[in-house]
């Protein structure tokens, strides 16, 4: 896993930039890396251990070459590094087989999360393949009730 990981991040210019543009392919790339890794379909990736053993041990390098020393991006839950993109790409589907990685890719780079005051958080996804193709819409739209606890 650590490979794989280095690997995405050295395509998008780990140890050579430290650019918007570099971080957010590697987010995407990372997001379909993990949708299809079988070690990540088990319910350990469930777990915010896990997350917390993948930012400390396995790749902080790449952490902190994605946030610095944000703490909460090496310890598990949704502010981890790794476990967002894990995340987003089991919400998302990842890449399927009516999308290319690619455009899974794109697509996830262009995700917006909302906060609304209702407790709400809506997810807007523009040019979701799937709804795209389906209602010929530019954009789809997913909301559902937030759930918070504190840390």
């Amino acid at each position: 896993m650590r490979e794989a990981v280095l690997g995405t991040a050295r395509t998008n210019g780990f140890g050579t930039s430290n650019s918007g543009a570099s971080h957010a392919g590697f987010d995407a790339e990372l997001g379909t890396l993990f949708g299809e890794m079988p070690l990540l379909s088990s319910g350990e990736a469930l777990r915010n251990h896990f997350w917390t053993f993948v930012g400390v041990s396995l790749a902080p390098d790449v952490v902190y070459w994605r946030f610095g020393e944000a703490r909460e991006r090496y310890l598990g839950g949704v502010r981890n590094t790794f476990q967002r993109m894990w995340l987003r790409a089991r919400a998302f589907g990842g890449a399927s087989s009516t999308q290319s990685a690619g455009n899974f890719s794109r697509n996830l780079r262009k995700t917006r999360l909302l906060r609304l005051p209702s407790g709400q958080v809506s997810v807007l996804i523009p040019c979701w393949p799937a709804q795209s193709q389906r209602h010929g819409s530019a954009t789809g739209l997913i909301t559902g009730r937030a759930q918070w606890s504190p840390l």
